[in-house]
């Protein structure tokens, strides 16, 4: 009887170890697969515990999986002439492409924080500027008031219609206080704990951890390092130094790579669209377009045929977004009707916004407009929120007040025409703009832009754009547009 039971003891652990690792594909050597079934019959009822914490694994390791063929061709720097390029260039393209891993990217926007309160700013900013959609990973979470300001920015982002998501490793966060999980389940913060001690051994070993330290906002920007979200890895604790830690942020193309996407950067013409260059971009892995007409932070227009000629090319399995949240304040003789043309093409999306000529900024509501195959897929994606009824009151009011839509209308193109004005009495350089801005080539931008603040008036500057000697400057009401050119005259001198 004794030997009976410990034979089905001895079965039922190679049977475990047969259904774990064939069933979850978990390839291993030789070596290691003989150890494991030798330990499993010599010793059955300490060896299949121990096998459960220690020996799966949820993920096939990078050197199983099949290595993939290096294609110069999506290499960003194959433009350039070998010659021309480091060696880094092309052993770390024919690296990443053996991985199965996107190639290089290139073009985008990095800084580092090596102090711990600029970098504790940097993520409060970053989560207070998101506007759409928040991703954040962490290994600890710490109880003090480093940690304290970071959940209370989480809770203020998703208060405000942000779709905060929070992953907490199960064991690094074992000190998070139920205080902390109330404060932010309370806010809507979607809030899971990776791979909690007691789980299904199935689904990976007990001691694999989440080290990962990142926030992903609005698929635009991320922060990323080796900071932990506890105020030893910022300020220190107490008496204690802080560790000494580095972390950074990246905004474009590196950003497309990190949520699974590869973003394709066409050269402007002119501070605009070239949808020549846009056709020719396209390959058979392509599945979105995005064009922005009038372009934003430009304010260059493409004409409505043009545009119709180049969707008329594009491929159908190849999504197209217009974004016209500048449309109604183009000129009668610049407008187009875009919206009848989802009619013909099932692969276009038009959106458009309230936030501008209808002034409804604060309250965050748009549309967009779609055959129904396309928004059944939009449907699916989306995300959970939805327009509160206050604006879905106020965007169904101001569709009927036309005399509001007119006198915005008017009240823009006073103003932009009085800008530039300002800036050619100036002699200031200008893109003609469709929209209710105009971007303005200062030299200083940075410091202009300090100055202005400190007088009140508020613009934008376009670094990140790649054009740091310019500002966009919205249109507003005649005694802002005034005060704003006095402000700037002064500022130059002139």
């Amino acid at each position: 009887m004794l030997f009976s039971t410990h034979a089905i003891v001895v079965l039922l652990s190679l049977l475990v170890y047969v259904s774990v690792t064939r069933i979850g594909h978990q390839r291993r050597a030789p070596s290691a697969a003989l150890a494991w079934v030798l330990l499993l019959v010599a010793f059955p009822y300490g060896g299949l515990p121990v096998f459960l914490m220690f020996g799966t694994r949820k993920l096939l390791r990078p050197g199983q999986r099949a290595p993939r063929r290096f294609d110069p061709a999506r290499n960003p720097l194959c433009g350039i002439p070998q010659t021309e390029r480091a060696p880094i260039d092309i052993w770390a393209g024919e690296l990443l492409a053996s991985m199965g891993m996107p190639p290089p990217a290139v073009g985008g926007k990095l800084s580092f924080q090596a102090e711990g309160e600029e970098a504790l700013q940097a993520v409060i900013d970053l989560i207070d500027q998101t506007r759409q959609q928040l991703r954040v990973a962490t290994f600890l979470l710490g109880q003090d008031d480093q940690a304290e300001r970071i959940v209370e920015a989480l809770c203020r982002a998703s208060a405000r219609g942000v779709e905060v998501r929070l992953l907490l490793d199960a064991m690094g966060c074992l000190r998070v206080t139920a205080h902390q999980y109330e404060q932010l389940l309370a806010a809507g913060v979607w809030v899971r704990r990776y791979m909690p001690l007691l789980h299904n051994p199935v689904h990976g070993r007990a001691n694999l951890r989440n080290h990962r330290k990142l926030l992903v906002a609005d698929e635009q920007t991320v922060w990323a390092g080796g900071r932990n979200l506890a105020g030893e890895y910022f300020m220190g604790v107490g008496d204690e130094a802080a560790w000494l830690d580095l972390s950074f942020s990246i905004e474009g193309p590196l950003v497309a790579q990190a949520i699974g996407a590869v973003g394709i950067e066409v050269p402007d013409a002119g501070l605009g669209h070239d949808l020549a260059a846009m056709l020719a971009a396209i390959t058979p892995e392509t599945r979105m377009v995005f064009i922005a007409n009038p372009n934003n932070p430009t304010g260059t227009f493409i004409p409505g045929d043009a545009l119709l000629r180049f969707l008329e090319q594009v491929p159908p399995q190849v999504a197209v977004v217009l974004d016209e949240a500048y449309t109604e304040y183009l000129a009668p003789e610049q407008r187009y009707d875009a919206l009848a043309w989802v009619k013909r093409f099932p692969n276009l999306i038009v959106s458009r916004t309230f936030s501008k000529a209808y002034g409804l900024a604060g309250l965050r509501v748009g549309f967009a407009v779609a055959q129904p195959e396309m928004t059944d897929l939009m449907g699916r994606v989306r995300q959970p929120f939805n327009v509160n009824s206050a604006a879905l009151a106020a965007a169904e009011a101001v569709l009927d007040d036309a005399d509001y839509l007119t006198r915005s209308y008017q009240i823009n193109c006073e103003g932009r025409a009085l800008l530039v004005q300002a800036f050619e009495a100036l002699g200031l350089e200008y893109v003609p703009s469709s929209g209710n801005f105009v971007l303005v080539k200062v030299g200083d931008a940075a410091g202009i832009n300090d100055r202005l603040l400190r007088a009140g008036i508020i613009v934008r500057p376009v670094a990140n754009y790649g054009l740091p000697e310019w500002l966009r400057v919205s249109v507003g009401l005649p005694e802002e547009n005034r005060a704003f050119i006095d402000a700037l005259t002064k500022i130059l001198g002139k």
